[in-house]
């Protein structure tokens, strides 16, 4: 299995790599389809009071729970939230701008903000353009240039994990396997 395509193997480099791959797609399910049978099973077990993302290692677990978990870290360490109305995604916290370094403004001078200040916050809704007057303070000016750039695009639209090396935005395990 661990032999190269070309010398009549598989091709796999790495048997738990590629076993947490196909566990990422679980949890990349679980974040695309969060109304399907199997996540309110989860969720009412594991994280009845947040989101998957958000869900945290606590009490009795099982180790499919926490293989899911892993999964789940890889998922966020190759996305980024494509912004439709600024709802869900966190303005200081999630990786919403992928021309920024982190992936999201830092706030300079170690402001007090509120980190979990939602992105909809700073969205001109008349004009569905950025109105950074209210915080500018808290804001470098290459930050704010790029923020300002952004293009906001629609109220009704829901906000959404993109997978960023997939042309197609979605996660697969191939791809996975090789961000791995």
């Amino acid at each position: 299995m661990g032999l190269r395509k070309s010398k009549g193997g598989i091709g796999f480099r790495t048997l738990g790599d590629f076993n947490l791959a196909l566990l990422t797609k679980q949890s990349w399910w679980l974040i695309q389809e969060p109304q399907s049978l199997w996540a309110h099973v989860l969720k009412d077990r594991y994280f009845p009071h947040s989101s998957f993302i958000e869900a945290k290692l606590r009490g009795r677990f099982s180790w499919i729970w926490l293989s899911l978990l892993d999964g789940r870290d890889i998922i966020l360490k190759g996305v980024h939230w494509q912004d439709l109305s600024g709802r869900s995604i966190r303005l200081w916290r999630d990786v919403w701008i992928p021309n920024l370094p982190a992936g999201h403004p830092i706030p300079i001078n170690d402001s007090s903000v509120d980190l979990e200040q939602c992105v909809n916050t700073i969205i001109n809704q008349d004009e569905w353009s950025c109105d950074l007057s209210p915080i500018s303070n808290c804001f470098s000016d290459s930050d704010s240039s790029v923020i300002v750039s952004s293009h906001f695009w629609d109220s009704v639209g829901l906000d959404r994990l993109i997978w960023r090396t997939d042309r197609h935005e979605n996660y697969t395990v191939k791809l996975g396997y090789r961000w791995i």
